[in-house]
C-alpha cells in the first residue's frame, strides 16, 4: 500500500463519519487499498449485538442476513479476537489453526454455501478496536486463492488506519443519532448541542454555528480575531493552530494526524474544553469545499454536567471513577476534584490510572477528547 492510498482512505473514512451512507462503500475502498477481495467493518456491543457497519459484496444479502441472525456467533476468528487487547493486529494463523477452522460451525456454513470455493482458501488480516466501555469495532480484510499472504507490512498499514477508523466510529454514533435532528446541512450543523466551528488550515473560520457565535462574541477565552479563532492565551493559540493546521492536513491526504484536544483558560468560568477534528471537503453533511478542521467546544458553566451514568455505561467505570472522569470534563484540575470529593490526591491520581486502564488512554488531554467525542451531543 503507497502512502496515497493510506492518505486517500483516512480521507474517506472521515467523510464516512460525518456522512452516515457514505460507510457502506468503505468495506470495498479498504479492500482494493490491501489489494484483497474482501473485506467486513462491524460493531460488537458489550451484550454481544452485532451491526455490520461495511462490507464488500462477496457474500449475498441474505447470507449476510444469516451470518447477523445466528452465526456471527459462531465466528471463530471475531471470538478470539475480542480477547485481545484493543488496537491489536493479526493475521488468521495467530488466532485460529486451519485444523481448529475446518471442525468448526462456521467454516462448515462457509462451505456449504460455497463462499470458501468461491474463495477457494481464506487469508485473514484484521484488527480490535475499542468504542468505548466493552464495545468493540471489528476489522476483517481477505484473499482468497492466488493472492499473496498477509504481511509485516499489510498489518503495520492496518495499524495506521486503526486511530482513524476508531475515531471515525465514535463520530459516526453521534451522526446517526443527530441524523433525524437535520433538515437540511446547515440546519443540522446548527442544532449540535455544542459549539460547532469549521475552519480552514490557518484558521479562519468557515462556518460557526449559534452557540459558537455567541462564544466568539463574548470573546473570553476564545474568540473570532480578523476573522480566525484565537484565545488570549498565546500558548493556546499556539496550540490551536497546530492542531487545526495538522487536521487540516490529514483532510486532504498529507498527514496522518488526527486532531486533539486543549483546555482554553478564560476570565470568568472554568475552561473550554476544545476538540479538533480532520474534516475533509466536499461531504455532504458539513458544506465546505477545502480540507478544512471541525472544532467541538464544550463550556462546562453554560452546558449542563457532564453525567456519570453515561461514563458508567460507556467504559465500565465505577461511580467513583466516572465522577472524577466527568469532573475533568467539566474543566476541573486534580486538586479541584480531591477538594470536592474530600479525598487525597493519592487517591483521585489511583482512580484516574484504572480511568485510564478502562478507556484505553494515557493521558488527561485525551480521556477528555474520549470522552467529548462520545458525548458531543449532550
Amino acid at each position: 500500500m503507497t502512502h496515497s492510498n493510506v492518505s486517500s482512505l483516512i480521507g474517506d473514512l472521515y467523510d464516512a463519519a460525518l456522512d452516515p451512507p457514505s460507510w457502506k462503500g468503505i468495506g470495498a475502498k479498504i479492500a482494493t487499498a490491501f489489494s484483497s477481495s474482501s473485506c467486513a467493518l462491524q460493531v460488537r456491543t458489550a451484550s454481544n449485538e452485532m451491526e455490520i457497519v461495511s462490507r464488500t459484496g462477496d457474500l449475498e444479502d441474505r447470507l449476510w442476513q444469516m451470518y447477523k441472525d445466528h452465526y456471527y456467533t459462531q465466528d471463530l476468528w471475531v471470538n478470539e479476537a475480542v480477547k485481545l487487547p484493543p488496537g491489536t493486529v493479526f493475521v488468521d494463523t495467530e488466532l485460529v489453526s486451519e485444523a481448529q477452522a475446518r471442525r468448526s460451525e462456521i467454516f462448515e456454513w462457509l462451505e456449504r454455501m460455497n463462499w470458501l470455493e468461491k474463495m477457494n482458501s481464506l487469508k485473514y488480516c484484521g484488527a480490535v478496536i475499542s468504542l468505548g466501555g466493552s464495545d468493540l469495532g471489528l476489522v476483517g480484510i481477505h484473499r482468497g486463492s492466488g493472492q499473496r499472504e498477509f504481511s509485516v507490512a499489510d498489518k503495520q498499514h492496518l495499524g495506521i488506519l486503526l486511530p482513524h477508523i476508531q475515531r471515525a466510529l465514535q463520530l459516526r454514533r453521534k451522526m446517526v443519532a443527530l441524523e433525524s435532528q437535520r433538515d437540511a446541512a446547515a440546519s443540522g450543523f446548527d442544532r449540535l448541542k455544542v459549539a460547532a466551528l469549521i475552519c480552514d488550515n490557518v484558521g479562519r473560520i468557515v462556518l460557526a454555528n449559534a452557540k459558537a457565535d455567541d462564544l466568539l462574541r463574548e470573546a473570553d477565552g476564545i474568540s473570532g480575531v480578523n476573522g480566525r479563532i484565537m484565545s488570549k492565551s498565546p500558548l493556546v493559540s499556539e496550540k490551536l493552530r497546530f492542531l487545526i493546521a495538522h487536521a487540516s492536513l490529514t483532510a486532504s491526504g498529507r498527514s496522518f494526524h488526527s486532531g486533539g484536544y486543549v483546555s482554553v483558560p478564560r476570565r470568568k468560568g472554568r475552561p473550554l474544553v476544545v476538540l479538533v477534528c480532520p474534516l475533509r471537503p466536499g461531504s455532504s453533511t458539513w458544506p465546505t469545499q477545502i480540507p478544512s478542521s471541525l472544532i467541538l467546544i464544550r463550556d462546562p458553566d453554560a452546558n449542563r454536567p457532564v453525567a456519570s451514568a453515561p461514563l458508567r455505561a460507556l467504559f465500565g467505570l465505577t461511580a467513583a471513577e466516572a465522577k472524577i472522569a466527568a469532573a475533568l470534563v467539566d474543566g476541573k484540575s486534580i486538586e479541584e476534584i480531591a477538594a470536592l470529593y474530600g479525598r487525597s490526591l493519592f487517591t483521585i491520581r489511583a482512580h484516574l490510572k484504572k480511568i485510564f486502564a478502562k478507556t484505553d488512554t494515557t493521558r488527561q488531554s485525551a480521556l477528555v477528547a474520549l470522552i467529548l467525542r462520545n458525548l458531543v451531543d449532550q
